[in-house]
């Protein structure tokens, strides 16, 4: 991307180029105020935002570097509204229902509302699939309480580094994991798969 660029949910696709790209989440020049950072492709690539122009939001580059279709979008500190489930997402659930998975993940969950929506839905399609709740946004582990609530809400917790690192911005984001673990464990039984280094359990 050039070193000034808009981002812009009225951009069709195979249109962008280095300095316009296009975005799925038609919210986002509501969400961002002059000064936000945005971080793209876990922050790979960083815009500062200096103006918001109807649709067409329009940013610095501060970091760099190739950004390729289909990569995430984030705020640093959080703040992003955008619902944890998409129009599409909710007829994937239908096709989830279709081939008898047995688990779903969420990813995005802001509160376990947004879980217990998906285990609403799948219930509603015959599904009985189990819950992964997919922690990635800043909001989920802004408190403890938060974080129950996310944990009571589902069946498994999968705290992903990348997004959530990218979404708080400091030092330490394995600390989540740590303050998840025990909450995981008080709520529900917790098992650990293979070589224990492995570090891959289930809550």
């Amino acid at each position: 991307m050039g070193i000034n660029s808009c981002s812009t949910p009225t951009l069709g696709k195979g249109e962008g180029d280095k300095e316009k790209v296009g975005i799925d989440y038609k919210g986002l020049p509501a969400d961002v105020v002059p000064g936000d950072i945005l971080l793209l492709d876990d922050g790979r690539v960083q815009l500062k935002v200096l103006e918001v122009q109807g649709m067409k939001v329009f940013t610095e580059v501060t970091v760099g570097g190739p950004l390729s279709n289909n990569k995430g979008i984030n705020k640093l500190g959080g703040g992003l509204s955008a619902e944890a489930l998409t129009e599409k997402d909710k007829a994937d659930i239908k096709t989830a229902a279709l081939i008898g998975v047995d688990y779903l993940a969420v990813s995005f969950p802001r509160c376990g509302e947004d879980l217990n929506y998906a285990r609403r839905l799948a219930r509603d399609a015959g599904c009985d699939a189990k819950i992964v709740a997919k922690v990635e946004r800043a909001e989920a582990v802004c408190s403890q309480d938060a974080m129950d609530d996310i944990i009571l809400a589902s069946d498994v917790v999968m705290v992903a580094r990348g997004d959530l690192g990218c979404g708080n911005w400091r030092p330490g984001t394995g600390r989540h994991s740590e303050s998840v673990d025990p909450s995981c464990a008080s709520a529900k039984p917790s098992g650990n798969h293979g070589d224990p280094d492995d570090g891959v359990n289930d809550y």
